[in-house]
């Protein structure tokens, strides 16, 4: 599709434009030299035709310098919005790492913490004293009596004494009779 069109004004002005590259190309012909011939006596107007061509090639130059700057700055334009784009997905591929690995930190922390006891430490298990004094049975409480006392109490060592008691005839150290 490399064909040149003509295009002529009314003056004798033609150009041809390539549909292409879009350069101008002007001819200053008479009507008489469009056909060939030549009136004698008949001279081309030049004047005119300067003039013409001067218009024709500042309109020409116009229409490059507009489609140049047109195409320039859809060139900016595109260029603009893929840069700012690609802008936008790094910034937001930034800000995902950012705070997903902020997120994986927090949890990670709690967890740690979770072990190393950060948090409120379970109940301590209630302390049971040891009694300064053993428990006695009262002075009218029989042996067998005395060893369940003994068995039940906590102090003293329990049963282990309860079985001392009963062997001392239901006594235990300490006990005033």
């Amino acid at each position: 599709m490399n064909t040149l069109k003509r295009r002529s004004g009314g003056s004798g002005v033609s150009h041809l434009v390539s549909p292409q590259s879009r350069l101008v190309r002007l001819s200053i012909t008479s009507k008489a030299a469009k056909d060939g011939r030549r009136a004698p006596g008949q001279t081309p107007h030049i004047a005119e035709a300067l003039a013409e061509l001067e218009v024709a090639l500042a309109l020409g130059a116009l229409d490059e310098l507009l489609e140049l700057v047109g195409a320039a700055l859809l060139l900016l334009r595109g260029l603009l919005l893929v840069h700012g784009l690609r802008l936008l997905l790094v910034h937001g591929i930034w800000l995902l790492l950012v705070h997903g690995l902020r997120l994986l930190l927090v949890r990670l922390l709690k967890k740690t913490q979770g072990l190393a006891g950060s948090e409120d430490p379970p109940p301590k298990p209630p302390v049971i004293a040891w009694p300064r004094v053993c428990p006695t049975a009262e002075p009218t409480a029989t042996p067998a009596a005395v060893v369940a006392i003994w068995a039940n109490m906590p102090g003293c060592l329990g049963a282990a004494a309860a079985g001392a008691a009963m062997a001392d005839g239901g006594a235990c150290i300490g006990a005033g009779a």
